[in-house]
């Protein structure tokens, strides 16, 4: 998802910046995640296939844009491939689930 967010950035930015940030954060109780933000200076681009990507994974993504100056895309995944994996079982058919292991 990371990269098709970056391609699509370079894709429709020509003269502009695209910016990548990785954070890991943990909120009190609630477990760490994994937060990747792509920003650019440029269009946007279409979220239907990265969001259900991301809610899969159990996370989600989240985009912030302003007309003529551009667009930011945050997607917020869980911290540990166990926690997505579970996710992953609980979203999928357990014939479906099973092709990803």
């Amino acid at each position: 998802m990371r990269i098709n967010l970056l391609s699509n950035a370079t894709k429709f930015t020509k003269n502009g910046t695209i910016s990548l940030c990785v954070s890991r954060r943990q909120d009190g109780d609630n477990p760490a995640s994994v937060t990747l933000s792509v920003a650019d200076s440029g269009t946007g681009l279409g979220l239907v296939i990265a969001r259900y990507f991301c809610q899969m994974l159990g996370g989600d993504i989240d985009v912030t844009s302003t007309a003529g100056q551009g667009s930011k895309f945050t997607i917020t995944l869980p911290d540990r491939p166990e926690k997505a994996k579970a996710a992953i079982r609980t979203r999928l058919p357990a014939a479906a689930a099973a092709e990803f292991f």
